[in-house]
C-alpha cells in the first residue's frame, strides 16, 4: 500500500470521527465508535432513537463475560488482592443468570414500544410486527445452544485467568468513559 492510500484512509477516518463528535454531547466507547464507523444510521437508530437490537446469544454471552471480569477485577485487582479461578467462575455463573433476566426485561416496555412505532411508521403489516416482536422473547435457539455458549465462556475465562497470572500489567481502573461536548 502506498503512502497516498494510507493518507486517504486516515483522512476518511478523521472525517467520520469529526462528524461523530459534531453530533453534540457524545459518550465515547469502542462499541459506539465501531457502530458509527460501520453505519451512522445504525448509530442513530441504536443510540439516539433507542431502537436496540434483539436479545441474542452473542449479546448475552459477551455481556456475561464482561460483567464477570468487571466484578472479579473490582473485587480483587483494584484492591490489590488476587482472586482465584473458582471466584471468577462464580462471578461468571452469577452474571450468566442475571444477564438472561436483564436482557429480556431490558427490551420489554419502551424499547418494544419504540420498535412497534417504527415498524408501523415504516408500513409493516400486523403480521410482520408480530413476527418481529417474537424475536424479543428468547435469547437462545435451544438449551443445547445455551450450554455451548456457556461452556465456551468458561473455557475462555479459564484461559484468561491462566494468562493473567503471568501478565505483569496492573489493572488500575475499569470502565472509564470519555464524554465530549461540542462547543458553540
Amino acid at each position: 500500500m502506498n503512502i497516498k492510500n494510507i493518507l486517504t484512509k486516515a483522512q476518511d477516518k478523521l472525517k467520520w470521527l469529526v462528524s461523530f463528535i459534531m453530533r453534540g454531547q457524545v459518550t465515547m466507547s469502542n462499541s459506539r465508535l465501531n457502530t458509527y464507523s460501520t453505519c451512522p444510521m445504525k448509530y442513530e437508530f441504536s443510540y439516539e432513537k433507542g431502537l436496540r437490537g434483539f436479545p441474542s446469544a452473542p449479546l448475552h454471552f459477551g455481556s456475561a463475560i464482561h460483567d464477570a471480569l468487571q466484578t472479579f477485577h473490582s473485587r480483587f485487582d483494584l484492591k490489590g488482592e488476587q482472586g482465584t479461578l473458582d471466584e471468577l467462575i462464580k462471578d461468571f455463573e452469577k452474571a450468566w443468570e442475571k444477564g438472561k433476566e436483564s436482557i429480556i426485561t431490558s427490551v420489554a416496555g419502551p424499547p418494544v414500544r419504540r420498535w412497534i412505532v417504527a415498524l408501523s411508521e415504516s408500513g409493516a403489516t400486523d403480521k410482520e410486527i408480530e413476527e418481529t416482536l417474537k424475536r424479543f422473547e428468547t435469547i437462545y435457539a435451544s438449551p443445547e445452544e445455551e450450554q455451548e455458549y456457556k461452556d465456551r465462556g468458561l473455557n475462555m475465562l479459564e484461559e484468561y485467568f491462566r494468562d493473567n497470572q503471568t501478565n505483569e500489567n496492573k489493572i488500575i481502573a475499569l470502565e472509564k468513559q470519555l464524554t465530549i461536548t461540542k462547543q458553540g
